[in-house]
């Protein structure tokens, strides 16, 4: 059986199938940071999934870090929709090798707190064979972004919380790492688990066949 970073997958199959279910008020999916100063513009494009973090209500628990040869894709579109109430949406694709799947956000306030979404359904999800896959539903919030890496936090109330680290490129400075993870220990998100990828810069399918993949999305909407 084939084992996916897909959204739905990290986290989902580790812990809920154990039973745990977490009482900190993070893991109602409160709020971890107040509202991220961003142009949801900027983050248009092609971004690479460097780190996998995944965190627990027990400050205590060790990290444990593992690699993986895979360089995951995630690509984003902003759409305005003519709506007065929810003016914007985002569309995001996440690639990995044969597994495509995408994502439709809702932003309830673009001006005010750009930087908080909620999931809004999904179009399409391409899986391998044998593959048992569970799609994520929840909140996504801005933890940290500028021109060059991105932070993002993932949560479903009181089974799904994780922290994806990307960068536009397929390597990141180890100050801006070491700025990340102070930056999840400020807000009370500890590391039960990293998953590290793009280990020496491979990517699991040619930038070409990326480019054609999201292109024609792009031609389907």
């Amino acid at each position: 059986m084939e084992i996916l970073l897909g959204l739905g997958f990290l986290f989902t199959s580790s812990l809920v199938a154990k039973g745990d279910q977490f009482t900190d008020p993070v893991f109602s999916c409160a709020r971890v940071e107040s509202h991220v100063s961003m142009d949801l513009k900027n983050i248009e494009g092609m971004w690479f999934v460097l780190e996998t973090i995944h965190h627990s209500p027990r400050n205590s628990t060790p990290a444990g870090v593992s690699w993986r040869e895979t360089c995951p894709v995630l690509q984003f579109q902003v759409e305005e929709r003519g709506d007065p109430l929810l003016p914007y949406s985002l569309k995001m694709w996440w690639q990995e090798g044969t597994f495509h799947d995408e994502y439709l956000f809702n932003i309830p306030q673009p001006s005010k707190d750009p930087g908080f979404w909620l999931t809004s359904g999904f179009q399409n999800v391409i899986l391998p064979p044998n593959t048992v896959y569970t799609h994520f539903a929840g909140t996504v919030e801005v933890l940290g972004v500028d021109e060059n890496h991105m932070v993002l936090t993932f949560c479903t109330p009181g089974t799904v919380l994780y922290s994806i680290v990307l960068s536009r490129t397929k390597r990141l400075h180890k100050d801006k790492i070491a700025g990340v993870n102070k930056m999840l220990e400020r807000r009370r998100l500890p590391k039960v688990s990293v998953l590290k990828t793009c280990k020496g810069g491979a990517l699991t399918i040619a930038p070409s066949a990326i480019l054609i993949f999201m292109f024609l999305l792009f031609m389907n909407y």
